[in-house]
């Protein structure tokens, strides 16, 4: 009886060592598009996925370029503050004159 116990264990194991070894196998497994690049039959990204993907990098270089000239201006930032309000101020002032309606109004006229 003994030996029956033995062989079940073992056998478990070798079991569970081959699932073992399948999954490291299948983890390093390539994926689909690198064996397509690999034949030379990959697939090209739509226009879609390429487009949001240079707006994408856009953004970003606005983002860094804004930090870096708040960072490098040479006011302090009580300075900046009022200096982008009055821009702020004179934009509207501006889109109001022409007759061009701010988002918030235009929102607000819409809902009632």
């Amino acid at each position: 009886m003994n030996d029956a116990n033995e062989k079940t264990q073992m056998n478990r194991r070798h079991t569970i060592m081959t699932i073992a070894n399948l999954a490291n196998l299948a983890s390093r497994a390539p994926i689909a598009y690198e064996l397509l690049h690999r034949i030379g039959l990959e697939r090209r990204r739509s226009r879609a996925i390429r487009a949001a993907s240079c707006a994408g990098w856009i953004g970003v270089g606005m983002a860094v370029g804004s930090g870096l000239t708040l960072l490098l201006t040479p006011r302090s930032g009580p300075e900046m503050r009022e200096h982008l309000g009055e821009h702020a101020k004179r934009a509207r002032a501006y889109v109001v004159t022409n007759g061009i309606e701010p988002a918030s109004s235009a929102s607000a006229a819409q809902a009632s």
